[in-house]
Parts: C-alpha cells; structure tokens; sequence
C-alpha cells in the first residue's frame, strides 16, 4: 500500500455559507494535512453523505459550525470517533452573549461535543456558565476568520480589491446583518428558536430583537432611498448578509442609481476596496478595525445597542441621517481615522494562527486512522454529471422556486470544487506540498502526502 492509501486521522468540514467559511476552512485544512491529518471539506450534504452511509469504518473528527439536535448528533457521533465546534457565528460582533450561549448549544447535546473553540476568555467564561455540562472542554483558541485579518495575508485581496475599485470607483460599504427583511422570517425564526429554547425569557428577548431587526430594515429601506438622490452623499454599495434573502433587497430597492446592492465573494475584499464601513454591529466592524479602515455605527430607531460591545467601541455612531450623511462624507474624503480601541480583551491575537491552536488540540485526540475515501468511477462520473446540472441550473435560476434559489445563491453559490480550493491555497499557504482532489461533488480531499504525479494533481 503507498503512501497515498495508507490509514491516516481524517478530518471533516462542512461548510454551511461559503462566503463566510471557505477561505478560513481552507487554512485549517492545508494546516491539517501539513500535521498529518487526510482532510475532507465540502458541503454540509457532500461531507454527511460521505460520514453517514459511505464511509463504512468508524473514525475521524467532525468539525462543525455550531449546535446540532441532538438526535443529527447522536448519529454522527456513531460514525465518528469526535465532535467538534467552532461557531462561524459566535463571534465579537455578538450583542447578547449569555443568550446566544444558550441559543448555540442544543440543551442535552454537551455530553457529546468532544472540544469548542471560542475567539476569546469572555466567551469561554460566559459558555461554560450557560451549558455547565462543557466545562474544561471549552478552549480559547482566537477564530480563523481573525487569521485572515492579520497583515501576512492581506496580500491575498489586493488583485481582487483593484478589480473593484476599477468598476465601481470610490465608495462606502454597508455590511448588513439585519437578518430579518420579511414578517414571514421573523414568524419562522421565533418558532424554530421557541422548540430549542429552554427559557421564556430568552424567547421574549429573542422576539424583541426579531422585529426590532425588521422594523430597522424598513427605516433603512427609507435611509437608502433618500442616499440614492442625494448628490451630497458618497455612493454607497450595500452588502446583503449571508443569511439575508438576496432578493428582498432587489425588490425593496429597485430603480436604485447610485446605491448598488451586490452580493459576490467573500465580505473582505469588498471592505478593503472601500473608503470605509458604515454597519450596525457586525464581525465586519472588527475586521475594518485591524484593518485601520474608519467605521461608522448606525443606531436605528428600534435597536438598542449595548454600547459595549466591541462593534460599538470601535466604531462612530450615527443615529439620524444628517450624522450618518456627514461621517461618510468624512469617511469618502480620508479625513476620518480608525478609533484607537485595545480589542486583546475580546479577540485572542498572539505569535500563532488559531488555526494552529486549533490543529494541536485536534492532535490530542484519540482517533482511529481510516483508509482513503474512493468512490466507483463510474458513479463519480454520474453523479458529477447530474451535479453539475443542477449546479447550473440554480446559477441560472431555471426551474428553481423562488426560496430554494435564494438559499442556494447565498450559501453554496458555485459549489466547493477543486479548481478554487487550490486557488485559495496558493493564495494563503503558497508552499504546501500536497494533493487537493475532488473525490466526490462538491467533496475535496486535502492531502498533506506527496503522490506520483501521473496518479494524483499536485497542489502546486
């Protein structure tokens, strides 16, 4: 058996919003292989297909996002020697921390969850107090996405910051994360927290912030209209949230002139291309701020922002038009400064990537080496085949009803496929010498082992 077949730690990440995860799961997958592990990442359907009725020996780590039922969590722990969690969304943009604690860890799931990371020592204090059950397994490890903040990696948006610049020009950003545009989310989102929820407390904060979201959607749709006639103000490109539909916005909004909504790639490279951030207390706050780049805060009439969180600190605030109006036209001409604010408290930054951390402590653990996931030939082609299709089709919108088409676009626009991995890797680890192969769609196998070139496609 070559090295290529050998039994190996293996590694799952499922991505669930591709703008959000790719290029940090990236990072954590070439660092991985480099450690040893053989790393699988794709979509959530690709890596559970794989997990749950491929693979027919028990081994390896899942590595997920977030919380799970209990019963989608007791299954895959029957095929996986751990379990493991970085929550994309539990980050230092979160204004009720306690609440999302609960919120983000299934009640009855914490005996299964092997290891979670967290950005820093308030969200480790604040899990392990609401979920008693996680207590010492709780690890302060920095976030991936911060990672890619730091100044070795910014080289990796220059190209793609000029071609925006060239055409759009000079602009503002608006990164939203409203989250709720329509009564029916917020109607859906309350009923699918009341069934997790433990707490009638919880539920009436969660409910208020609902449609206090909602109802600062509608001012801002107002906001926006009035930006788009006003020559005073700079032009302005709003970035829809992941979790957004897309095309509430283009309705709302249409007819615009000098507003563009435009949802494409991932969120930094929109931010470095900009004059500056306007937001309303999102992780893109914290990015502008490692950045230097000027950020304002917009306080709508029916949120109430805790002033000390770490979005608010970083930022100006502005809560009418004419404050908004006047710290972007600051902001356009390079007369307003980032805010000098030590974040070390909130976001753990030090000599090594917590992508690093992250891989020793999945090093720690007892896992059983598997053999190398092959699929029939035949059924790949088949299947790719299919896949593709229908990857097209939902590009394309044929055929597709409204709400299918707009979760597609937003989460899994373009699939996970082997020709952008290694795009990504050249980008973030230029020497890594290894394979990356798409084994299955939208399933790519990282694998730190070098192979016979006429066998396998070399990373590099």
């Amino acid at each position: 058996m070559n090295a290529l077949k050998s039994a190996k730690p293996t590694l799952y990440l499922p991505i669930e919003i591709k703008a959000r995860e790719f290029k940090s799961k990236v990072l954590i997958a070439v660092i991985a292989a480099e450690s040893g592990f053989r790393v699988y990442m794709g979509t959530k359907r690709s890596i559970d297909r794989l997990v749950l009725e491929a693979t027919e020996e028990k081994g390896g780590i899942y590595f997920y996002k977030g919380g799970k039922s209990i019963s989608d969590l007791a299954k895959i722990k029957e095929k996986v020697d751990s379990f493991v969690v970085l929550d994309e969304e539990m980050g230092p943009a979160v204004h009720d921390l306690d609440m999302y604690c609960r919120r983000r860890i299934y009640p009855g799931t914490e005996s299964l969850i092997d290891k979670l990371f967290v950005i820093g020592h308030e969200h480790q204090n604040k899990l392990e107090q609401a979920r008693p059950g996680l207590a010492g397994r709780v690890f302060v490890t920095g976030w991936p996405r911060v990672d890619l903040w730091r100044s070795e990696f910014r080289g990796q948006y220059s190209c793609d910051g000029d071609e925006i610049r060239a055409r759009y020009g000079k602009f503002i950003l608006f990164s939203s994360d409203f989250g709720f545009l329509t009564e029916g989310r917020v109607l859906q989102e309350i009923e699918r927290f009341q069934k997790i929820s433990t707490s009638d407390i919880d539920v009436d904060n969660y409910k208020r912030l609902a449609w206090s979201a909602y109802n600062d959607f509608n001012d801002f749709v107002d906001f926006v209209r009035r930006i788009d006639t006003d020559e005073r103000f700079p032009p302005l490109i709003i970035r829809p949230h992941p979790a957004e539909e897309i095309s509430e916005w283009t309705l709302r909004l249409s007819g615009l002139k000098k507003v563009k909504i435009i949802f494409e790639g991932e969120v930094g490279i929109w931010l470095y291309a900009a004059a500056g951030l306007v937001h309303r207390g999102c992780t893109t706050a914290v990015q502008a701020h490692v950045a230097g780049i000027p950020s304002v805060y917009l306080v709508g009439d029916h949120s109430q922002p805790k002033f000390e969180t770490l979005t608010y600190k970083v930022s100006r605030p502005a809560s009418s038009y004419d404050e908004l109006l006047a710290l972007c036209v600051e902001m356009y001409k390079g007369g307003l400064s980032s805010k000098e604010v030590d974040v070390s408290d909130r976001i753990l930054v030090d000599d090594d990537l917590a992508c690093t951390k992250i891989v020793k402590h999945l090093e720690e653990i007892n896992v059983q080496p598997m053999g190398a996931f092959r699929i029939n030939p035949f059924l790949r082609f088949f299947r790719f085949a299919v896949c593709y299709l229908n990857e097209y089709r939902e590009m394309k919108g044929w055929g597709l009803a409204r709400d299918k088409l707009a979760k597609a676009r937003r989460k899994m626009l373009g699939g996970i496929h082997e020709a952008e991995v290694l795009k990504a890797i050249k980008k973030l680890r230029p020497d890594f010498l290894g394979t990356v192969i798409e084994r299955d769609f939208n399933l790519v196998e990282i694998d730190g082992c070098w192979a016979p070139v006429s066998e396998e496609k070399v990373a590099r």
